[in-house]
């Protein structure tokens, strides 16, 4: 029985990053894998040479991020042509755009099963209201063209068992960490601080993200101004707009001693082993692989109190008000001044937790998820031919 699967998402990167696993996940199960996304601007050549690697058929889509450009009207159309062109048995969509234009798209071609991952609902609560007025509406509309919703946190899953349209909702612990890597780190601990120049006296504080007002890195950059002078240390890992704002800040807060901003990095398992703390002032996730990797190498964690974050770091007193640089700086001190054996049970606490986001975990997950859509296709498949073998014998 030929089967046929397409993976949706803005861009390839994004199935590049997270969806290697699922497309071989499929490939097991016997379906052939085509991937519709936009090959072209923000992507590489071994992002497109991986998913070529998975013996995928890659198809280009103009998609552009905002949900609101005219530009994804082409797109759709697109889409449509694709899926009447195919027969997909099932679609499989991801990312805003993708999610909402794919599952568009599956319903006018009566794919027999149509999954979306809600990789963090942009309505959430905090979320400011233009966000429910804007983004609830339209997923509760496309819920409606939804077989199987999976949610990635808690507080996604219990709204979507509550207010969602979809046949059938169901949660995994996001896309998987190889916990190994992040817990078992070697590195030599002293000799990458001195590389970083870091003191051994000096209190290491990591955070790893995008410099954008998202991730929201001023928090804890004002909060600096507190804690330098009590020998706190503070690197970022991470690029981003908000680069050259930032270190104009350290600059004129005369800060640029205590914080250095290191752009993209490729060694954070090792600075991670390096720091002391980690700080995750983000105010808005989905569930963070950063963060889940911080739990992982055993560091004790300040965070803000948001979706996500609250399923992976489970004490309340790691968290502070991501508006609040003083609160920030309070939650941080204490950390560091918590002695060694309330340090390790945070952490162990913690780690403890982390143990379901495992890969191996995630793909067993995510591996009952796809044997019931499977099945469902099959049962339609076989309805389908049962019907034809009843009108073909009058």
């Amino acid at each position: 029985m030929n089967k046929k699967a397409l993976f949706v998402a803005t861009v390839s990167g994004f199935l590049d990053s997270f969806e290697i696993s699922d497309i071989s996940l499929l490939q097991s199960l016997g379906y052939q894998v085509h991937c519709a996304c936009n090959l072209r601007g923000e992507t590489s050549d071994s992002d497109q040479a991986r998913l070529r690697g998975t013996g995928a058929v890659l198809h280009q889509i103009d998609f552009t991020r905002s949900p609101l450009s005219a530009a994804n009207r082409g797109a759709y159309r697109q889409l449509k042509r694709l899926m009447a062109e195919e027969s997909f048995d099932l679609v499989h969509c991801h990312t805003p755009v993708g999610g909402m234009l794919g599952r568009l798209a599956a319903r006018k071609a009566h794919v027999s099963q149509v999954l979306y991952t809600a990789h963090g609902f942009h309505f959430f609560h905090g979320a400011p209201l233009k966000n429910w007025l804007l983004f609830y509406p339209l997923e509760q509309m496309m819920s409606r063209c939804t077989d199987l919703l999976i949610t990635i946190n808690s507080e996604d899953e219990h709204l979507a068992r509550k207010r969602s349209h979809a046949k059938r909702v169901e949660r995994i612990h996001g896309v998987g960490l190889d916990i190994r890597r992040f817990a078992e780190c070697r590195a030599d601990r002293e000799k990458k601080r001195a590389e970083l120049g870091i003191g051994r006296e000096e209190i290491l504080l990591l955070s790893v993200g995008e410099l954008d007002e998202v991730k929201n890195h001023i928090t804890v950059l004002r909060a600096m101004e507190t804690l330098a002078p009590k020998g706190f240390r503070y690197l970022i890992a991470g690029d981003g707009a908000l680069m050259e704002a930032h270190q104009a800040f350290l600059r004129e807060h005369r800060l640029d001693q205590a914080v250095r901003l290191l752009g993209y990095r490729r060694d954070i398992p090792e600075l991670l082993r390096a720091a002391d703390i980690y700080v995750f002032p983000s105010l808005r996730e989905g569930l963070s692989v950063s963060l889940m990797e911080a739990v992982a190498a055993g560091l004790p964690v300040a965070c803000s109190p948001i979706r996500g974050n609250v399923d992976l770091v489970l004490s309340p007193q790691s968290y502070f008000n991501p508006r609040d640089p003083a609160e920030a700086a309070s939650v941080i001190e204490r950390l560091a001044a918590l002695p060694e054996p309330e340090k390790r049970r945070l952490t162990a606490l913690n780690a403890e937790n982390l143990k379901s986001y495992d890969f191996s975990q995630v793909r067993r997950e995510m591996t009952a998820v796809y044997r019931i859509a499977d099945e469902a296709v099959q049962s339609k498949k076989a309805a389908k031919k049962s019907v034809a073998g009843k009108e073909g014998s009058r």
